[in-house]
C-alpha cells in the first residue's frame, strides 16, 4: 500500500469536480497529508544524511582536508586545527594547531599519513 500514490490519484480524480463543503474538505485534507509526506521525506533524506556522515567516518583522504576545520587525529587522540593543507609535492603536509590560530606561525607542521585523521572522533 502506498499512501502517497494513493493521494496524488485521489487528488488528481476530484480536482475538477464541484463538491459539497464534505469533500472540499475531505480533498484539501488530502493535499494537506501529501505536502506533509512530501516534507517527511525530505526530512528522512537529510537525517539518513546525518547519520551515515556521523557513523560512517572513513579516514580522511588528503584532498578532503580543508582549510580552518577541525580533524580528530587518531594517532594522538585529539582534536587539531587544520590551518591549511600544505600539497608541496612530493610532501603532503598540515599547518595545524591545538586551537584556532591566525597566522601559520603559530601553529605546527607535520607531514600527512594515510588512516590517522577523522572527520569524528574514533570510539575504539
Amino acid at each position: 500500500m502506498n499512501v502517497k500514490h494513493d493521494l496524488e490519484v485521489l487528488i488528481e480524480k476530484y480536482k475538477d469536480k464541484n463538491f459539497f463543503t464534505f469533500e472540499v474538505n475531505f480533498v484539501n485534507m488530502a493535499k494537506d497529508c501529501l505536502r506533509e509526506i512530501n516534507r517527511l521525506e525530505r526530512e528522512n533524506i537529510e537525517l539518513r544524511k546525518q547519520l551515515k556522515e556521523h557513523f560512517d567516518n572513513p579516514p580522511l583522504k588528503f584532498k578532503e582536508l580543508k582549510k580552518n576545520m577541525w580533524i580528530w587525529d587518531n594517532k594522538n587522540k585529539c582534536w587539531l586545527y587544520l590551518f591549511k593543507p600544505l600539497d608541496w609535492e612530493p610532501i603532503k603536509g598540515l599547518r595545524y594547531a591545538e586551537r584556532i590560530i591566525e597566522h601559520s606561525a603559530e601553529g605546527y607542521y607535520m607531514d600527512f599519513e594515510k588512516g590517522r585523521f577523522y572527520r569524528n572522533q574514533v570510539e575504539e
